[in-house]
């Protein structure tokens, strides 16, 4: 009973505010004051936001090279974090990842770059260590050769599945964030 008292509070004092009731008057005439002044509007939330980017992969010739990047745009702390890159194989060849500069040397991080079609990344803090803090930078970064010329369409995505694409606190709870790809003009 108690806890109903307290929703039923919480309601009647939510309510007025989002009922759209006038604003104050001033010598009479309604809606002469702003309802939020600008300089007092709160900044729209800020989502965490995963962004895979590489060149323009028609554009490159066989025999060349190119980094692709996972970058991230953290708007809150990162403890571990998890991705499959998926591309091609008979375009492509992948020939190493390592760690992007948001990554701390101190934590684990795992690639894999000898499984056909897929390079699988993973990295975590250590028990004791601080996540990653908000702000932007790269997560990894995978090399790859061109092998052939790519036809138009191809590309390297991300894996969209929660069971290998995901980002966790030190709690281990799931983040949610959003996804971008960016293939960028030579």
């Amino acid at each position: 009973m108690r806890r109903l008292h307290a929703w039923l509070l919480l309601l009647i004092l939510l309510l007025p505010s989002s009922c759209g009731a006038p604003g104050p008057t001033i010598g009479g005439k309604p809606g002469s004051q702003p309802a939020n002044p600008p300089d007092q509007t709160p900044p729209a939330p800020q989502r965490t936001t995963l962004r895979l980017s590489y060149p323009s992969l028609g554009q490159l010739p066989a025999g060349a090279e190119f980094e692709a990047k996972l970058e991230g745009e953290l708007s809150e702390p990162v403890f571990q974090g998890s991705a499959r890159l998926i591309f091609n194989e008979r375009f492509l060849a992948p020939l190493s990842a390592a760690r992007g500069e948001m990554v701390p040397a101190g934590a684990v991080f795992f690639s894999k770059v000898n499984v056909p079609g897929i390079v699988p990344l993973a990295f975590t803090m250590l028990p004791g260590d601080s996540p990653l803090g908000t702000g932007s930078g790269d997560l990894a970064r995978v090399r790859f050769r061109v092998l052939a010329p790519m036809p138009a369409g191809e590309r390297i995505r991300l894996l969209n599945d929660a069971a290998f694409l995901q980002l966790r606190d030190e709690t281990g709870r799931r983040l949610s964030f959003d996804l971008a790809t960016e293939e960028a003009a030579r």
